[in-house]
């Protein structure tokens, strides 16, 4: 389809035209030359169709804001949106992001679609590097998430404190509560006793995940002395030195929401925020 054939298609129907546009490997060719006053006009449409607050409008109008926002983000076009009017078109965009309630669960699960196989992650070994891609990231932060909002049968685990050293499961923690809209606070693996305490009484925690045994020795006493003592305390990796009698019951309880494929080997979930192995 030519560039003349597409441009009528986005004044008939913009929705399905940028869809289109989106999937089409040759789309800055088109984007390059699009007419700018005729997107401008489809971008302040599209927010009146999006009413302000916190209500959810139509998830249609959302993806059809999330399909503009994720094609003026193209080079070829930014340069010409930069160009002719950046004041007006940073008024747009923020418009479509507030009104389409466009947060870090959808923009991540986006790009995940979009990436699929390309590396997320590197992980370095001793035996070399290992990649994360993006599909594989958000299955296992997926599992996370849900493993989270399931707890206290369904109320969630209120505030996350995540507490780790530099590594993937801290980082994948981190984007599970950022996606499910969770309330976290990273603590850094550096942070005395005392610092922890302060950290999580500040915040209020009632989750906390650490990396292992040491993490946890650090934060259980600060935990005591903190106003609101944690309810949770889950270890990711799972590490046989985190009490978990209670934890068990949960993450068994969450086992029924995950399909079959979520656990390898058929093996029990385990006693942590943690992904199979």
């Amino acid at each position: 389809m030519t560039e003349q054939r597409r441009l009528p298609a986005f004044e008939e129907a913009p929705a399905e035209a940028l869809a289109a546009l989106l999937a089409d490997p040759g789309k800055d060719a088109v984007l390059a030359r699009v007419d700018l006053d005729l997107l401008a006009s489809y971008a302040e449409g599209l927010a009146r169709e999006l009413p302000p607050g916190e209500a959810l409008p139509p998830l249609s109008a959302r993806h059809a804001a999330w399909d503009l926002l994720d094609l003026l983000r193209r080079p070829a076009l930014q340069t010409r949106l930069v160009a002719s009017d950046l004041p007006g078109w940073t008024g747009r965009v923020l418009d479509l992001v507030e009104r389409s309630h466009y947060t870090v669960g959808p923009l991540f699960r986006r790009r995940t679609a979009e990436y699929g196989a390309r590396p997320l992650f590197e992980i370095p070994f001793r035996t070399g590097n290992r990649t994360l891609s993006w599909r594989q990231a958000g299955a296992r932060v997926e599992v996370l998430a849900r493993g989270l909002l399931a707890m206290e049968d369904g109320a969630g685990p209120g505030t996350v404190a995540i507490l780790t050293e530099n590594r993937i499961e801290g980082a994948l923690s981190d984007l599970a509560c950022l996606t499910a809209g969770l309330p976290n606070v990273m603590v850094p693996a550096t942070a005395t006793e005392a610092d922890v305490g302060f950290m999580l009484g500040h915040c209020r925690a009632r989750t906390v995940l650490v990396s292992g045994g040491s993490s946890c020795a650090r934060c259980r006493p600060a935990g005591r002395a903190s106003p609101t003592w944690p309810t949770w305390w889950c270890s990711i990796p799972a590490s046989p030195s985190v009490p978990a009698c209670a934890r068990w019951t949960a993450w068994r309880r969450t086992r029924r929401t995950f399909p079959q494929r979520s656990w390898s080997g058929g093996r029990s979930p385990p006693a942590s925020a943690t992904w199979p192995r």
